[in-house]
């Protein structure tokens, strides 16, 4: 039993109660397919991660008072942010959100700052940047 798993509990049972369900997906490249041209990379890869619940907050002054509280200091105008429980995976930049069928890009992960005293990752800040 972790030190913090009634936070994270807590945590996952609001963000899943007030959040949007998405598809979440991982984005990397497969190897290069010249080896001696590392520095060319292979072709993108796409792993499903299953579906997480978002809280999406929007740009504005409130907002930004909190995720400076939180420790995320570089807020780019124009973005929106999102809260993240603790899931099984790691989300890095990259990373694209799409709506609960899987089919329309939302966002791509822009940032992500993992809330996690001692190491025991409550939640996840998330920067987007919004796909037009």
């Amino acid at each position: 039993m972790g030190k913090y798993d009634r936070q994270t509990a807590n945590a996952i049972r609001t963000i899943k109660k007030k959040g949007r369900l998405c598809a979440w997906k991982s984005i990397g490249n497969a190897a290069a397919p010249d080896p001696s041209k590392p520095w060319k990379k292979g072709q993108r890869t796409a792993t499903d991660e299953g579906t997480v619940s978002i809280v999406f907050l929007p740009n504005s002054t409130t907002t930004e008072a909190f995720l400076r509280a939180l420790g995320n200091t570089s807020i780019v105008v124009g973005n929106d942010y999102g809260l993240m429980a603790s899931v099984g995976f790691t989300p890095a930049i990259g990373d694209e959100i799409y709506d609960d069928t899987g089919t329309t890009l939302l966002r791509t992960l822009q940032n992500v700052n993992p809330l996690a005293p001692d190491g025991d990752i409550i939640l996840y800040t998330l920067d987007f940047g919004v796909v037009s």
